[in-house]
């Protein structure tokens, strides 16, 4: 009797449901038909446009072209794909030093004189980066300014020059050279 009652009570539960999806939901829906406008154009279209080989009527879309794009959508197109670039934050943080020691490398070689005094040149890093001087030790490590005591030569490349005019070449007449071609000749005769 229990069981009689629990397979009744399934089955009842089962046709509840279908019928709630049924209304809810219907399995098959009917196609929508037509406007009458619509159909009556495409009437116009068939019976206006030139016969093919097989005697069926040839219907072409119609085409348009997009409007030009403007600097504005392109700037924007621009922006998205810019969004669309992913950067971890130790990029970032690269990318931000990179930019800061331009900054002041830019700033340097604006400077006229060729050295300036440490104190000055902290400053001025100082000001890129917001109070660190990580920029001034990067400049320094990397050779675009040389820092000589209280000194910082702004253009290394002059220095490098100088102190090559102040080491003297030898001289061309040298002794030492005239005998060391003599021991060439002599060796090139022996082998």
């Amino acid at each position: 009797m229990a069981f009689s009652k629990t397979l009744s009570s399934r089955f009842l539960h089962k046709a509840t449901f279908a019928a709630q999806y049924s209304r809810t939901a219907p399995i098959l829906s009917r196609p929508d038909r037509p406007e009458l406008s619509m159909s009556l154009s495409a009437h116009r279209r068939i019976s206006q446009s030139d016969a093919t080989f097989d005697g069926l009527p040839s219907i072409h879309p119609i085409t348009t072209s997009s409007p030009p794009i403007s600097d504005t959508e392109k700037e924007e197109d621009g922006e998205i794909a810019a969004n669309k670039i992913k950067i971890s934050v130790q990029g970032a943080t690269k990318l931000l030093q990179y930019s800061r020691i331009e900054k002041a490398r830019a700033k340097l070689r604006a400077i006229p004189k060729n050295f300036i005094s440490y104190s000055e040149f902290t400053q001025i890093c100082r000001e890129i980066s917001g109070g660190s001087d990580e920029v001034a030790s990067t400049l320094d490590n990397s050779g675009t300014v040389v820092v000589i005591g209280d000194v910082v030569l702004l253009r290394p490349e002059q220095l490098a020059q100088a102190i090559e005019s102040l080491i003297n070449p030898q001289p061309i007449t040298d002794t030492r050279r005239s005998e060391l071609k003599q021991m060439e000749a002599e060796k090139a005769i022996i082998y």
